[in-house]
């Protein structure tokens, strides 16, 4: 149960990494 949870947890942190490193990226262009 516990190793589940954290195993969920590391992919939801990767999932909010990804937008926000496109939304840089988007954010250097317009720059």
């Amino acid at each position: 149960m516990r190793d589940k949870s954290i195993a969920s947890g590391r992919q939801d942190e990767t999932n909010t990494e990804k937008p926000f490193l496109s939304t840089i990226t988007v954010y250097e262009r317009s720059h």
